[in-house]
């Protein structure tokens, strides 16, 4: 099987800097190991894009493995697109809103 291309947009990165910046004032080892937790993410979803459960019509959600952070994606054109990284108890509200 093709291995398919992984693209964030301007929100999921904006939410990953959020998140690394507020883990790394903490301790930096915990925003390294952040980083870390979301590459094993984007390694399982490359690997198995249909494996996880769709959240609101063609949205999926992945949970990370060591922090409470879901990502949410679509397999858009061939490639696999991560539209946003949300903590699992940010405004509900917000999760329906970027899966839009």
């Amino acid at each position: 099987m093709k291995k398919r291309k992984i693209l964030f947009t301007k929100d999921a990165e904006a939410d990953l800097a959020g998140a690394h910046d507020w883990y790394r004032a903490i301790d930096p080892a915990l925003g390294v190991r952040l980083l870390s937790d979301l590459r094993l993410a984007a390694e399982r979803i490359g690997a198995h894009p249909l494996s996880y459960p769709l959240f609101l019509g063609t949205m999926r959600r992945m949970h990370m493995q060591v922090f409470p952070y879901f990502v949410y994606y679509r397999l858009e054109r061939g490639s696999i697109v991560i539209h946003a990284i949300l903590h699992t108890r940010r405004r509900p509200g917000l999760h329906r809103e970027r899966a839009r």
